[in-house]
């Protein structure tokens, strides 16, 4: 952050005074001197090197080699005007009372750019900051930090949420150059909580999520139509849920690392499913034709349940 103006002492004030060394002739300043626009300077304390700038519009120079080009008011910056800092940054716009405040642009010597609103010498309320990178922040400030707007990213994939410690936080969509869009929740940069991730094919994500994958409780729909609703860990099929397949077929039970595992019941579309007749015959002597109901294991069907009988 740039030091107070106001606590800097002021080296020349003019644009209507000539010279080689403009420094060494206002060393001889005994009294109030008029400047161009209406701008004046008082120094008839007789301080060498030194002045107060008072009203109008002139030139301020510091001691470090920074300067002010701009409307003045009671010997402060005041209203419009352009103060260029000893390492290249500059800024252009509206002052009060010595220090930014108002409509402005912060143009650093590095080439990002903050294009705005300013509130006691911090961007705040709604501006634009363009990275050296060339990546662009658009929306709502607070004391400097960026709260709630889109972010365009270099490769052309942009968010538009909200914002905690220059990270995404809170509710936020993000739309990424392949296609695909993500609307939901964000922690720390990731996507956490619920949300809805919306693929370029068509595919659909709605559900739970931790750690940027899904996680939880949700429901997938793929792009050739078939539908999974249930547990999910880290963005596998775990736990208990529905698959209805793109052929009809139906599995309802539960999961394991991606697989049907455990007890679970399968019903198969017109009759389709693919035992030999052995398991056939076996499994219609134990249940409907066209189902499959007992135990699974790594996605084979193990064999029905069969109840004890108790003595």
């Amino acid at each position: 952050m740039k030091a107070a103006i106001c606590e800097r002492k002021m080296l020349l004030a003019s644009n209507a005074v000539t010279g080689d060394n403009q420094l060494e002739i206002f060393s001889e300043f005994k009294h109030k001197i008029e400047i161009t626009h209406g701008a004046s300077v008082d120094a008839a304390n007789g301080d060498e090197g030194s002045a107060t700038v008072e009203n109008g519009i002139g030139y301020v120079i510091f001691y470090d080699g920074e300067y002010y080009h701009g409307e003045l008011m009671d010997g402060k910056l005041h209203g419009k005007g352009t103060y260029t800092y000893a390492d290249g940054d500059v800024y252009n716009g509206e002052w009060k009372d010595d220090i930014k405040h108002g409509k402005g642009t912060y143009t650093y010597a590095d080439g990002a750019v903050d294009d705005g609103e300013w509130k006691d010498g911090i961007i705040h309320g709604k501006g634009k900051h363009t990275f050296v990178s060339g990546a662009v922040y658009d929306g709502e400030w607070k004391d400097g930090i960026g709260l709630k707007g889109k972010y365009y990213h270099t490769d052309g994939s942009v968010y538009d949420g909200e914002f905690k410690e220059e990270q995404r936080y809170g509710k936020g969509k993000y739309t990424y150059v392949s296609g695909d869009v993500y609307n939901g929740e964000w922690n720390d940069d990731i996507k956490h909580g619920k949300g809805t991730y919306a693929y370029a094919d068509g595919a659909v994500y709605d559900g739970e999520w931790k750690d940027d994958m899904q996680h939880g409780k949700g429901k997938h729909t793929y792009a050739n139509g078939a539908v999974y609703d249930g547990e999910i860990k880290y963005g596998i099929t775990h736990g208990k849920g529905k698959y209805v397949f793109a052929n009809g077929n139906v599995y309802d039970g539960e999961w394991k690392d991606g697989n049907k595992h455990g007890k679970g019941k399968m019903i198969y579309a017109n009759d389709d499913w693919d035992i030999d007749w052995a398991w056939r015959w076996w499994q219609n002597t134990l249940s409907d034709g066209g189902v499959q109901d007992g135990m699974w294991e790594d996605d084979e069907f193990i064999g029905p349940i069969v109840p004890s009988l108790v003595c």
